[in-house]
């Protein structure tokens, strides 16, 4: 009966990351296919699964090896497993370099 019950708490887990790894793929593909990109921040769940959140950020980020501002794109998705921890998967992609104006562009609508 032990073995029983944790196969089936495996299985349920599995569908879980599953189902929270496909939505963070989606929707860095969305972002990714997308023609330009801002900063914004985007989260939901599932309808069918409302445990499944996601959220979606695109930042701008700089990095100081090389004094360049680039604009980083995150996916996440996460959900409860079976032992009742948190559980997160993240994707993360730097979406392009940032010329100088629309480095300024930035930095005036941060102020």
């Amino acid at each position: 009966m032990v073995a029983m019950t944790k196969i089936t708490e495996s299985m349920i887990d599995l569908r879980s990351r599953t189902q929270a790894f496909n939505i963070a793929r989606q929707n860095m593909e969305e972002l990714l296919s997308s023609s330009s990109v801002s900063d914004k921040s985007d989260f939901g769940f599932l309808e069918w699964n409302p445990d499944i959140t996601w959220q979606t950020i695109v930042e701008p980020f700089y990095e100081p090896i090389s004094k360049r501002m680039w604009i980083r794109g995150v996916c996440t998705a996460g959900f409860t497993d079976s032992k009742g921890l948190r559980q997160t998967i993240e994707l993360s992609c730097w979406l392009t370099g940032l010329t100088a104006q629309q480095i300024r562009q930035i930095l005036e609508r941060q102020k």
